[in-house]
């Protein structure tokens, strides 16, 4: 709702209060949205540690869109390797949790 009204600060403020909340769905879905919210910003350092952790602390489906979007990142900073090896985890992720 903040970034919505461009309120950017006011949303990495809660976005960043969210993923204190611990590992699970809420901390990794604000960690993925802060990371949105960073890359958007031109924070790509910020935005990729947010993503990391959306993906390592999350359940398969946020993990698997952080990835994508780490991914993304990655590739458009010429990381190709580093944008395969988060899509593979990511995706690896999301298969193991549907077993």
């Amino acid at each position: 709702m903040l970034e919505g009204q461009e309120d950017v600060q006011g949303a990495e403020v809660a976005w960043r209060k969210g993923m204190d909340f611990g590992p699970g769905r809420l901390a990794s879905v604000a960690a993925f949205q802060l990371g949105g919210l960073l890359a958007k910003q031109g924070d790509v350092q910020g935005a990729k540690d947010a993503y990391r952790k959306a993906i390592d602390s999350g359940p398969a489906n946020i993990a698997v869109a952080a990835g994508n979007d780490l991914g993304l990142l990655l590739k458009r900073q010429g990381d190709v390797q580093g944008a395969n090896k988060v899509w593979r985890e990511a995706l690896k992720k999301g298969l193991d949790s549907d077993q």
